[in-house]
């Protein structure tokens, strides 16, 4: 039997929202854009732009073809992802763990926020190839 002060879920669901989230995640995405402009590059960086409420993109800033996006929506209670053609790549919906934890769901797979996000900005940050349209 637990020892500890039995676990407050409902407050805990509550500051699991995806709107909290949302919020978060914006946050660590201007830090990883912070971080990966200080990294080498060649002729190309990293911004956030805030668009409207419940959304933001990051964008690869570069000459044409190589100019890229990652953008978020906040949706009721979901995250979407979608890459420069504004085609979903992603979408996760929010829960507590079994071990009391926060996670995003995506694809039926658990993820910590600073793993969603990699996951959506991973091929933005590392991978520059010319985009097709």
């Amino acid at each position: 039997m637990e020892n500890t002060k039995e676990f407050d879920w409902v407050q805990a669901r509550y500051d699991c929202s995806s709107q909290e989230v949302f919020k978060l995640l914006e946050s660590d995405a201007r830090q990883s854009v912070e971080k990966r402009n200080a990294l080498p590059r060649e002729n190309y960086g990293f911004k956030v732009i805030v668009s409207q409420i419940g959304e933001f993109s990051v964008m690869r800033e570069a000459n044409r073809p190589y100019a890229s996006s990652v953008t978020f929506v906040l949706l009721e209670d979901e995250i979407v992802v979608q890459d420069s053609r504004s085609q979903e790549v992603r979408r996760a919906r929010l829960t507590l763990n079994k071990d009391k934890k926060c996670v995003l769901v995506s694809n039926g797979e658990e993820m910590d926020r600073w793993r969603f996000l990699c996951k959506a900005l991973e091929g933005l940050f590392f991978v520059v190839k010319a985009e097709t349209r």
